[in-house]
């Protein structure tokens, strides 16, 4: 869910929400995730999405490490 919500904007994950496009986007791709495990997915769904500010007080060089190559930045 990471990888699609982190690679829209906030406008396209709205209207992806209204137009249902989103869903059916999670669904595939949260079947495809899960499936490896033996977990049947028949519908992922956002039904609560809002714009936010995140602060971070602490952070590191080791953080910005991480941050660069964690698989769901990619």
């Amino acid at each position: 869910m990471v990888r699609v919500i982190a690679t829209h904007s906030y406008d396209e994950i709205m209207a992806g929400i209204r137009d249902e496009s989103l869903t059916k986007t999670l669904t595939k791709e949260t079947r495809r995730e899960l499936r490896q495990f033996g977990v049947h997915v028949t519908r992922c769904k956002l039904v609560d999405f809002a714009d936010c500010k995140v602060f971070k007080l602490l952070t590191s060089q080791a953080d910005r490490q991480g941050m660069a190559t964690h698989q769901f930045y990619q």
